[in-house]
């Protein structure tokens, strides 16, 4: 079912419960108003004939009031029946009325009022009966054929009254429905145009920004942007990834070439290509590695964030790269606990290790500081020029004494993006005794407290 017809039948169906309740309780309380009415005629009527000076004050057999037509009394509709003290009716002005229900103790009680409604000789009846001050009683009864007539016709007005409410408010609905979702219509056609074409750099436009349709356009639009810069970085990243991938490759087909057509090739020559191509092959593995990782999204992650001891982190880290160079690593760290996704921030420190490490001399000493949330890393190299400390976190950058290092400058890149990813940020600046410093900074909404 569509939202258009939900919303008008959610709108006939809450007019039709207002207007069927009220027309109920309109029948209802008229029906109850005329019945109180009508008693109240009849006790007036009783209680008169049973003051003093009425006519049956002193005579249980006195004179009725007369018959008009079929008995019935001036009032046409109105009967009277005069009951003795031992239960027994002596007098009536129409048809017999039942008196079964008028008990010894009823009559023995002066005043005491009994009110029903009765069937007599086909007709409903509403009776009054009203125990007198010298015993026995006098009942008056009233044909309910005239209320029940009345009633008859309301029940028709109200049903059609109900009926015209209800497909009054079904139009109604119809037409607001119709009119409130032509905004949403806009925009299912403005989104379907999108899907069509793929151009997500056109924004959807804003009929008004203040209303429901108008947000979630804009949130549209925010979301374009952002399918629209992913899908930009995505074809940057693949062309960039092309580009470096077909250098390794290309000197490793012509390495495998070479060996396939050796022939005479000498033993020292072989070797040497050997070595060349699984070192091609080592770069290529990396780069791969390093490509996977950048172009992950963040958000697929299954790793949540928890409680990461940072000096701990570095410690190990440094530790390792101790055992596979021949640089030393020296570690000041102070316990630091912050919030984050442990993986991650080990490839960042990670890549900022190696990165340290390919650009300081044989055997010189890294220095490693972790305080405040912060990692950094000194090397001893040449340094990072200032116009392009900016340039080198950006995926494939490298520095321009590229030739004196491998790398496929993806390393700091990917320590952007962690970064990045935890609200902080990553920068190079120059170290106090020379060469580079690279910092990885966490926010201090990550930091947590450490005993």
């Amino acid at each position: 079912m569509k939202l258009r017809t939900r919303l008008t039948a959610v709108v006939a169906i809450a007019v039709a419960v207002a207007v069927v309740s009220v027309a109920c309780i309109s029948w209802f309380a008229t029906r109850e108003r005329l019945v109180v009415e009508i008693d109240t005629s009849l006790a007036q009527r009783a209680r008169r004939f049973a003051m003093p000076s009425g006519r049956f004050a002193g005579r249980q057999q006195a004179e009725l009031p007369p018959r008009v037509g079929e008995g019935r009394l001036t009032d046409s509709d109105i009967y009277f029946q005069v009951i003795d003290e031992s239960g027994r009716a002596v007098g009536r002005t129409g048809p017999v009325l039942p008196v079964k229900t008028v008990d010894a103790e009823f009559l023995a009680t002066p005043g005491s009022v009994m009110l029903q409604t009765v069937e007599v000789d086909g007709m409903q009846l509403r009776m009054y009966t009203l125990s007198l001050p010298r015993g026995g009683a006098i009942q008056v009864a009233r044909d309910l054929a005239e209320v029940q007539a009345a009633m008859r016709g309301l029940g028709i007005i109200l049903i059609l009254t109900c009926a015209v409410g209800i497909a009054g408010a079904a139009i109604v609905g119809r037409v607001i429905a119709r009119r409130s979702l032509r905004p949403i219509d806009d925009l299912t056609g403005a989104v379907e145009e999108v899907t069509r074409s793929q151009a997500l750099d056109v924004p959807i436009l804003i009929a008004r920004a203040d209303d429901e349709v108008g947000r979630l356009a804009g949130s549209f639009n925010v979301m374009l942007l952002a399918l629209s810069s992913s899908r930009e970085q995505q074809q940057n990243l693949v062309s960039d990834a092309s580009h470096e991938l077909r250098t390794p490759l290309t000197s490793l087909r012509t390495a495998v070439e070479l060996l396939a057509r050796g022939g005479q090739m000498e033993e020292p020559q072989r070797r040497e290509l050997l070595n060349h191509a699984v070192a091609e092959l080592d770069e290529l593995t990396h780069l791969v590695g390093e490509l996977v990782e950048l172009a992950t999204d963040s958000h697929s992650e299954e790793a949540a964030f928890q409680d990461v001891r940072l000096d701990v982190l570095t410690r190990e880290l440094a530790a390792r790269v101790e055992r596979r160079t021949d640089h030393a690593v020296h570690v000041d760290a102070v316990p630091t606990l912050v919030v984050g996704r442990p993986a991650l921030l080990e490839r960042a420190i990670a890549n900022l290790l190696d990165n340290a490490t390919k650009w300081s001399p044989p055997g010189a000493v890294i220095e490693v500081t972790v305080a405040d949330g912060k990692v950094s890393v000194c090397d001893e190299g040449p340094g990072v020029p200032e116009d392009e400390r900016e340039r080198v976190f950006e995926r494939f950058a490298r520095g321009s004494d590229v030739q004196r290092v491998p790398g496929s400058g993806l390393g700091l890149a990917i320590v952007a993006k962690v970064a990045a990813e935890h609200g902080g940020s990553a920068w190079i600046e120059e170290a106090p005794g020379g060469g580079a410093r690279a910092v990885l900074a966490l926010p201090p909404e990550t930091i947590g407290e450490y005993s």
